[in-house]
């Protein structure tokens, strides 16, 4: 079923679960997201590239890919045990498992595994939302979550949004 906000963004509630955030706002927040994991990889970048000299020439670089790989997943892997990234954040999202509780680290893992190839192929993970039945990112379906909404205005009741309404005027 369809909800829409007082903003007129469309979301999804999915079998009694919160409303899932709208494809808009996910994609919203996965280019802010893109700017803050460049950040922390570069930071990371300073620290493994001198590392990476004990290697062989020609296995230096498959060591600081491999390594880089490790920072992004172990940023995205704590950021999601906690239900949020500083993107998500921003943009009133929140991760969650099908059932509704926070994401435990074997799931968060797993998404994350899921993510990989998905992001390197061109994006295709994330395209996949445009015919995905419920909008969702190939990735959270694989792995069994959901970005949800948790926006001020997805946690105003019906009724709130009139109130809220009556004193913006």
């Amino acid at each position: 079923m369809e909800t829409a906000s007082p903003t007129g963004e469309i979301g999804l509630r999915v079998a009694g679960v919160a409303s899932l955030a709208s494809r808009r706002r996910r994609f919203a927040s996965l280019g802010y997201e893109a700017f803050l994991l460049v950040a922390v990889l570069v930071v990371a970048g300073f620290i493994l590239v001198p590392i990476s000299q004990v290697f062989a020439p020609g296995a230096r670089r498959i060591a600081l890919q491999v390594s880089l790989t490790g920072v992004a997943g172990l940023y995205c892997v704590l950021c999601w045990l906690k239900g949020q990234t500083l993107a998500m954040k921003a943009w009133g999202i929140a991760l969650r498992q099908e059932n509704g509780s926070v994401l435990d680290r074997q799931t968060a893992i797993r998404r994350f595994l899921w993510a990989l190839p998905g992001t390197l192929l061109a994006g295709a993970g994330f395209v996949w939302s445009f015919f995905d039945r419920d909008r969702q990112f190939l990735h959270d379906r694989l792995a069994g979550t959901r970005l949800i909404d948790v926006s001020r205005s997805a946690a105003l009741e019906p009724q709130d949004h009139e109130h809220a309404r009556g004193q913006e005027q």
